[in-house]
């Protein structure tokens, strides 16, 4: 009689171990982003793209003369308005995107250093590539495919090997001392001056064979 109602006790025992450990999980998950917060980056992140896009234009000063045929065929810029509409679209993208990115990094690693390895080997090459191919997306259709794979040949490796040691940096930063809630607006403030730069290589004239030799 002992045997059996121990055996009963460890049966009832074990599924209400398991959901004290589901509740403790839980509790010590990090919470979601209010919607609040998620508006204010999201609004941050437009404001601050913009603000260094428009820093950038400045310091590129009036657009260049159309080159001659023996530099190849050039994609005419978009006007400062639609890049600096282009802009906004993307810091607005990133502040929205960063807070989920964030939260999710923090119930999936509990090591800091494995976050942060994560984090910067992941969003530091996509994101440059599909920075990228957005902005020859944001110029025209015509040969788009042609001229993002050029862009990507071009500048990509150019982007990464930069980006990847100045962030590795500024996010060891930013796990370790930001609130998880801000940790978005604080990227996005390091990413404006950051954003002068990435924005004057991703709009920089590239000669392009659109398929074929001019």
């Amino acid at each position: 009689m002992h045997a059996i109602l121990s055996r009963s006790m460890r049966a009832v025992g074990a599924p209400v171990a398991q959901l004290k450990r589901t509740c403790a999980s839980k509790a010590t998950a990090p919470p979601r982003p209010t919607t609040r917060a998620v508006v204010a980056n999201v609004a941050a992140g437009s404001a601050l793209a913009g603000t260094a896009d428009a820093i950038a234009q400045t310091l590129e000063g009036p657009s260049h003369p159309p080159p001659s045929q023996e530099q190849g065929k050039m994609m005419p810029l978009p006007s400062d308005t639609i890049r600096l509409a282009s802009m906004l679209g993307w810091g607005g993208f990133l502040g929205l995107f960063f807070p989920w990115w964030y939260r999710y990094l923090e119930l999936w690693f509990d090591r800091f250093a494995v976050r942060l390895v994560v984090h910067q080997g992941i969003v530091s090459p996509v994101f440059n590539f599909v920075f990228l191919c957005y902005c020859e997306a944001t110029k025209s259709l015509l040969d788009l495919l042609s001229r993002m794979r050029q862009r990507v040949q071009s500048d990509w490796l150019y982007l990464t090997c930069r980006s990847f040691p100045f962030w590795i940096c500024m996010n060891g930063l930013n796990f370790w001392i930001v609130p998880m809630a801000w940790r978005a607006l604080t990227m996005n403030s390091l990413n404006c001056g950051w954003t002068v730069f990435l924005s004057w290589v991703g709009h920089r004239e590239l000669a392009y064979d659109g398929g074929s030799k001019v």
